[in-house]
Formats: C-alpha cells, structure tokens, sequence
C-alpha cells in the first residue's frame, strides 16, 4: 500500500473520541524547504485513515511527516493505530496501536521525518491505519497541524521499490519540467557541437571522450587553461579526473565498429542481416548518434526507445543523412520487447530514472541473442535522491565552504548556498529514484565484462547549479577546479564509492 493524488485517505473529527463527520484529505504542495513537497494537514482533534487492505505477515510501515506552514509542532506526539475492519468495542475502541512517536526539530532544506516500524501484531487482518495527535498533546490550547506526506506499507525487501511507486502522475510532471530546464544549459550543446560524447551524469556521458591538454599539477604556479575551445567547468573536471587517476572506461564506440567490422566479414554475400542495436531511453540519442555515425547502415539495424516522442523524432532526423532508424515509444518501467532479439542493448545515464528496475533489467536478458551485451554508459549510482556518500558530502562540503561567495553562487535559487546541498530529489520525480538498487539488480541478471566506477564529489561540486560561476580560459579557476580533482583522486585511491558507472555486460 502506498500513497498517491488519488488515493482515496480521509480526515475523519476526532473530538472526545467520537467520530462525527469524515471527509477526502485535500492534497496540497508545501514549499518550507527547497524542494516543494506534496501532503496533506492532519490537526489536532482530527485523525488521517486510510482505505481497508490486507497486512501481509512481515510487513513494515514507514510513515513521512513534518511541520505544517501553519503550525509549528516540534515535540509533538502522535500515534499510529490499527483499526480492523467490522471490529467494535475491543480495547482503545476496538483499535490496535501500532506505533508512537515524537516530531523533533528538522532540518529547514528538508523539513520531514520518516519512521518505520513493524506492524506484524496485526498481520493477516484487514483493515485501515488510523494516525492522531497523542492524547498526551492534546490539552495545549492552540490546534496544532503536522502535513502527512507518504504512508507506504510493505515487506522489507519491496520497501523502497513500493515508495519509488507513489505519486507517479505527480513525479512525471516534474520529471518533465525538470528536464525542459535542465537540458537548456550550454554544457549538454556543447557536447552535441563537438559530436563526440563528453561526461556527464545525463544523457552525456564520456565513454572515449579526449581529455583536454593537461593543466600543471604543480599548485606554486598556476595551471595554464585548456586550449580552445574552452570546455565547461563540468566537462573539463570530468575529463581531468579521468586522466589524473588513469581510468580507462570501457571503449563502447570501438566495440561497436569492431563488432559490425567482424559481423560483416563474416557476413554471406546476399545475406541482409545486421547487428541489432536497440537504446532504451535514448532521448535524442546524442551518444548513440555518435557511434552509430561512422558506420556502415547496411550493416546495423538501430532501434531507439523513449518515452518522449519528440526527443525521439529529433533523434530520427539527426540520424536520417545515416539511415533508417526505428523509433518506439515506450515508458520504459512498462517495458515489453515482444520477444524481439539485440545483439547489443545500450542505456545512457537513465537506470536511475527507473522505478522497476528488475522488471527492466530482466527483459533485457531475456532480449540478448546468444553473445549480446548490454551497455551501461554513464550511469548515475549513489544514495537514493542523487544523494552523496557521507564521508564523501563531508569533503566536499568542507571545500565548497572554502571558496568565495562567486564560486558558492547557486544559478538556479539566486542564492548563495552557505553549505553544498545534498537534497533527496527524487522526493517529487524520478530523479536517483532507486540510485541504491542499480548495482544489486545489475549483477543479478548480468556478468560483467568490463566496468569502471568513479566520480565521488566533482558532479555535485561543478553540477550546472554552480557551472556558470567558472570561466575555464581563466588560470585562476582551473587552479581551483584542480584542488577539487586532488581530492576526488585521494577518495579513489580510498575505494570510495564512485557515483558514475560504465560498464559492459554479459546474461548470466
């Protein structure tokens, strides 16, 4: 069980504990943090009661409340009921306490606290959750509000897949705009302008992307800038901290020409067949675009999927001078291949869009052909949310507290961010919606070939929020940018957990 817009919660009076009168909640978006949140108000003398179901044996429930705008409820008290559907008369009015709890300070950039706790008392019954102030609240005279955001009900394995399926209607809405907006800045066009891939943690990610001239590594004279045309502050640190720790990420655009190059001089003549390339996600299929480019269109038979058909259609006419390309339309967590067949299926930095990730991921095994391969390119791992590794976040907010207020300028508040934010994104849309899982479900339908990780810190630090505030030609910046790669190059050398993953993969 899990929440969204039309999941029928009622606020049922609550007064002397009688219950008069009950009503649909009225959804709402409270905009206390940074990012706007959607719930609805739960006051004192009133109780949240969700619609009848079945608890399963092993269920846990976790619950996501905070302050109201209206009202401000630090150390309040509240319960968390079982009332079983038909029960009359049984203690506490024929209800079940499940759980209390106590609302503590919260952080004003995400002003919620989640709990979860187990509910196995009642397993096996059916009925509804009730959620109240505690009867210890209520005689302060002034109500008070607590807005209710996600009530998700699941065994422990499911949890965190049943939450990323709440409010899907409101997450592709934001997934949309977010986009829109995300992709306007000059970083994305200036990897499409110099044709080849350049990293990035969006649909942009360098698989064999040349890295710029080196700069100095020597911190007593400045490094000189990188020759024309000046990269962006994201591409140019990306590229520098692959050279500086010798990464050497799988050569995607040279497999593929080798493979066609074999399969062709392999190939009977009269035989029409081709190597089956299929893109899940593709958007417009920049990356793809530019390895498919350079290859004979006789011999690969690209198919491109998204959700998106506009993104798709420009994919199609950038393509058309290549060849024919087959376009599908598709929401990717409904994915169904029919029982089609690929030699090679590709994602670029969208696994973690996806909610149904073992669905996904299963039905591209079940696609490849005897040898196939699936390529994961610039994919996006870490925390939930898009969130950072603790001791990661630690670093890198230590540094960027360092820099001068230019450098800490957030381009898209206006602010000037006092600390690095580390927000929970994927609260309203899709974004690093199951970050955690990606690896875990990967490897239990895939053998890898050939996988690289890294990228602790930089792709927050230079992310397009901050990008703008860096001129690459200028010696001064790059000297900047360098002491950040210094500390990136340490946390590799730790084992830390990198936040980008190409990788190549074989069916088990």
């Amino acid at each position: 069980m899990f929440l969204d817009e039309d999941s029928p919660i009622t606020i049922e009076s609550n007064t002397l504990g009688f219950r008069r009168k009950s009503a649909p909640v009225r959804w709402e978006t409270y905009r206390l943090g940074v990012i706007p949140r959607l719930g609805f108000a739960l006051e004192t003398g009133y109780v949240a009661v969700t619609p009848p179901f079945t608890i399963r044996a092993g269920d846990i429930c976790a619950l996501t409340m905070g302050p109201h705008p209206e009202s401000v409820v630090n150390g309040a008290r509240f319960v968390v009921l079982w009332r079983r559907r038909g029960a009359v008369g049984a203690g506490n009015g024929g209800k079940t306490i499940l759980f209390k709890g106590v609302m503590l300070e919260v952080a004003p950039e995400e002003p919620w606290m989640t709990w979860q706790f187990p509910i196995d008392k009642v397993g096996g019954t059916t009925g509804s959750i009730i959620i109240r102030f505690s009867r210890e609240f209520l005689p302060f005279r002034v109500p008070k509000k607590m807005a209710i955001y996600d009530i998700t009900v699941s065994d422990a394995g499911s949890l965190q897949l049943e939450q990323a399926r709440s409010f899907r209607a409101l997450r592709i809405r934001n997934e949309q705009a977010n986009f829109d907006a995300y992709y306007q800045h000059v970083m994305f066009q200036q990897a499409v302008d110099n044709q080849k891939p350049e990293p990035s943690d969006e649909r942009g990610s360098a698989t064999n992307a040349t890295a710029p001239q080196p700069v100095a590594l020597d911190m007593s004279q400045a490094p000189q800038p990188p020759s024309l045309p000046t990269l962006s502050v994201t591409h140019y640190s990306r590229a520098r901290l692959v050279e500086r720790i010798h990464l050497e990420p799988p050569p995607f655009g040279w497999r593929l020409g080798s493979r066609v190059r074999a399969f062709r001089a392999a190939r009977p003549p009269g035989d029409a067949t081709k190597v089956r390339v299929l893109s899940i996600c593709s958007g417009a299929a920049r990356i793809e675009a530019s390895m498919i480019r350079p290859l004979p269109a006789d011999a690969v038979s690209l198919t491109l999927m998204d959700v998106n058909s506009n993104l798709l259609e420009l994919a199609r006419c950038s393509l058309a001078s290549w060849g024919e390309v087959e376009t599908i339309v598709s929401d990717i967590n409904a994915l169904d291949l029919q029982g089609r067949e690929f030699d090679i299926v590709i994602c670029v930095s969208a696994l973690h869009h996806v909610v149904e990730l073992e669905h996904v991921l299963g039905e591209i095994a079940d696609a490849l052909a005897e040898e196939g391969e699936f390529w994961s390119i610039g994919e996006t791992l870490g925390r939930n949310g898009g969130r950072m590794w603790p001791l990661a976040y630690q670093v890198a907010d230590n540094w960027f507290r360092g820099l001068d207020d230019p450098y800490r300028l957030n381009r898209v508040t206006g602010v000037i961010d006092q600390k690095l934010p580390d927000l929970d994104y994927s609260i309203g849309c899709f974004e690093g919606i199951r970050c955690e899982q990606i690896e875990p479900v990967l490897l239990t339908y895939f053998k890898p070939v050939q996988v690289t990780k890294h990228n602790c810190i930089i792709h927050k630090l230079f992310s397009p929020s901050y990008a703008d505030n860096y001129d690459m030609s200028m010696s001064g910046d790059c000297a900047i940018v360098e002491t950040a790669i210094d500390l990136e190059v340490d946390l590799h050398s730790q084992g830390q957990f990198g936040t980008e993953l190409n990788g190549i993969f074989t069916r088990r």
